[in-house]
């Protein structure tokens, strides 16, 4: 049987890859596009609290996550409540 998209990014995640690595094994794997790819990622609780922490950590991903709310708004996958940004 096939992996679903869940197990892949658990794969991925138990083996510490960076997120361009789980995005890509997911999109290769599954033949799915970028939008549906990080979907999948962020289905993963591990992947989730990941990138949780590293967006309000690290300056670049804080860059990022701010980019995204400016271009998606409300729609978009990361919020940002009391000072914190988070996976939706």
């Amino acid at each position: 049987m096939a992996e679903s998209k869940w197990e892949t990014a658990d794969r991925m995640f138990r083996l510490h890859s960076d997120w361009p690595q789980i995005i890509k094994e997911l999109r290769t794997v599954h033949g799915i596009g970028l939008t549906e790819a990080i979907e999948a990622a962020f289905s993963h609780a591990g992947c989730r609290r990941w990138c949780n922490r590293r967006m309000n950590l690290f300056e670049r991903c804080r860059k990022q996550a701010a980019h995204h709310l400016r271009v998606h708004g409300s729609e978009g996958l990361i919020v940002y409540e009391n000072g914190l940004f988070r996976v939706r």
